[in-house]
C-alpha cells in the first residue's frame, strides 16, 4: 500500500515537472496535505480532487 505522499516522492526521484492530481476522500484540512506534497515534489502543481460520495 501506498499513499498520494509515497507517489510525490516517486515522482519527484524521476524529475517529473506537471500536474499532480490527487483524488481524497473529505480532509480536515487539504490545503495543509496540498503543501506537504508540493514541498516533497517541486515543479509540480498539486490538485486535490475530493471524491463524490455515492
Amino acid at each position: 500500500m501506498f499513499d498520494a505522499l509515497d507517489m510525490a516522492s516517486q515522482l519527484a526521484l524521476g524529475g517529473y515537472r506537471g500536474r499532480y492530481m490527487v483524488v481524497t476522500p473529505a480532509l480536515p484540512r487539504p490545503e495543509m496535505i496540498r503543501v506537504e506534497i508540493a514541498q516533497l515534489c517541486p515543479g509540480t502543481t498539486v490538485e486535490l480532487v475530493r471524491r463524490a460520495r455515492h
